[in-house]
Parts: C-alpha cells; structure tokens; sequence
C-alpha cells in the first residue's frame, strides 16, 4: 500500500469522528511512530510501499482511534513543554495547563534556579511535573510521590529516559501517619484530581473511557477533597519561605483559596490560565515550621 492510500483510508476512516485538522495531527503523529518520517517525507514521497507489516501498525492505530483511544495512549508517547515522555492508561495524558502550571513555578524562582531547594509532587502520575521542574532547578532535590505503584513505574521510566535525578516514592497523601517520612520543602505542587463526577457525562470518550479516573475525579459531595489534604500536609511540610502551587477546577477557585487561608497561608493567589479560567492556587507558608507545634492533623 503506498503513502498516498494509507493516508486516504485514514482520513475516510475517521472523517465522522474528526476534525480534518485533528486528522491531519494523527497522520503526521503515526507516520513519525511506524516509519519516522517528518512531515515533509510524507508530502515527498506519496507513491513510497509502505511495509505490510508497518501496513498493519496503521490499520491497528486507525481501529483505535475510531474507538476514541487517545493517540498518546497509541503511540506511547505524550509531549510535556518540549520533551517526550512515556505514557499509557495508568498515567493521565498532561495538559498544557499543567505545563503553565510548571512555568508559573519557574518564574516565581527563578532567583533559586541554581540553588539546592527541595521540592516536592504530590501525586506525580507520569512524573512529568517533576522531571519538567528537575530541568528547571538543576540543583533541587526533588521528589514525586503517588499512591498508583503503576503510576510510578511510569513516572521511573520517565526520569530514567531523561537521565533525570529525580526520587519517587508510593506515599498516599491521605494518610497524615505517613508524613513524617518527608521533610520540609521549598515548594510544594500538585495537579490533583479535581474534575466533579458529575461533569463525567460532559466529557469525551477518549478521556472518560481511557484515562484513569481515580487520577481525574472527586465526589461532588467532597470537591475539596484533595486539597485539603494537601493543605493539611503542605502547612507542616513548607519552609518559612516556601510556596504552594496547586491545579484546580475552574468553579472552585474563591473557595479553595478560602481553604487554603484557614489553613493559615499568607497571600493566596488565584491565577487563570490562558484561557482565562481560574486555574491555579497559588500560597505561601506564613510562619516557621518550628512554630507549628500547635497544629494537629484534623482542623475541626
């Protein structure tokens, strides 16, 4: 089968399915997977035989995609601000506003680049935040922990494929017995789940039928879920000049930054991504941690 057919039959394969434009992006994406050609070889050469058994990795990915199967998920492979990194269905697929996210915390230290600060991802996934932010701090101690042990084989293969000195370690945030087996840091982040079920019904296939939902979703009885949590752990685990930075859903940004000021932050930053949505928490620990003898696990 030569270039110019495969390419036909994908696009009259997923024309009811797609965007020309999205169509396109899997052409290019798949041809760079099975045959690694740039987008010019294809343009190039549209009478070149493909392989039947690179004939077969098209048809396969094509099924998958008219399944609504994430691409990444197909390949493999994701990128996360300019760098590939491994992903399958243990791992959410990273949005660009977690790449914001990453950038956010660079601006805010970029006076510490060189510096040997310590921080830490709270429910790594991929480990793209963390090794992202291992580029950007070269000298940092950084750790990524993640309840998922599935997770984290991912986020391993990450930092190994990166050459990437980054520790990850299986530690469930939600169980305060288990904090003391971390010290205290200059930056806490997280881009934890924060997605309502209620909003399920709303969303793609390709996410809700594919993408781990205990990575995406909280009660709506619980909204807040998560980010208490982290509060709770970040407010004993900052440095007295440290920060937290935190993804949130868009509808919760006055009330989880309320959260956080109960939990006696200082200067509570709601920030919006470019979307103009209120995307980020942005907080900074107010006192020493040495003064936080008085503070218990629970807040009631």
């Amino acid at each position: 089968m030569t270039v110019k057919k495969i390419i036909e039959d994908i696009r009259t394969s997923l024309e009811c399915n797609y965007t020309p434009e999205e169509i396109t992006q899997f052409i290019y994406i798949l041809f760079a997977e099975y045959m690694n050609w740039p987008k010019t070889q294809i343009q190039l050469d549209p009478d070149y035989l493909i392989p039947p058994e690179k004939v077969n990795s098209f048809s396969q990915a094509v099924s998958d995609l008219m399944n609504n199967k994430p691409v990444q998920y197909i390949t493999g492979k994701t990128w996360f601000n300019g760098r590939q990194y491994i992903v399958n269905s243990d791992v959410l697929i990273p949005r660009p506003e977690t790449e914001e996210l990453c950038n956010l915390i660079f601006l805010d230290f970029e006076q510490d680049r060189f510096k040997e600060i310590k921080i830490l991802d709270i429910g790594t996934g991929s480990g793209c935040v963390a090794i992202d932010l291992k580029f950007k701090f070269p000298y940092a101690y950084i750790t990524g922990i993640d309840q998922s042990s599935a997770a984290l084989t991912v986020a391993a293969q990450n930092a190994k494929l990166h050459t990437a000195d980054v520790t990850f370690l299986e530690l469930n945030v939600f169980d305060p017995g288990l904090w003391n087996q971390l010290p205290v840091y200059d930056i806490i982040v997280s881009n934890p789940p924060y997605v309502l079920e209620s909003e399920m019904i709303k969303m793609e296939t390709r996410v809700t039928g594919y993408e781990p939902h205990i990575a995406l979703f909280v009660p709506d009885s619980d909204p807040y879920k998560f980010n208490s949590a982290i509060g709770r752990f970040a407010r004993m685990h900052l440095s007295f000049s440290g920060k937290l930075f935190v993804e949130i859903n868009e509808q919760f940004g006055k009330e989880t930054a309320s959260l956080f000021k109960n939990f006696g932050f200082d200067k509570v930053e709601i920030i919006k991504d470019f979307f103009g949505k209120d995307r980020f928490v942005k907080a900074n620990a107010l006192l020493p941690i040495k003064d936080l003898s008085y503070w218990h696990a629970s807040d009631e």
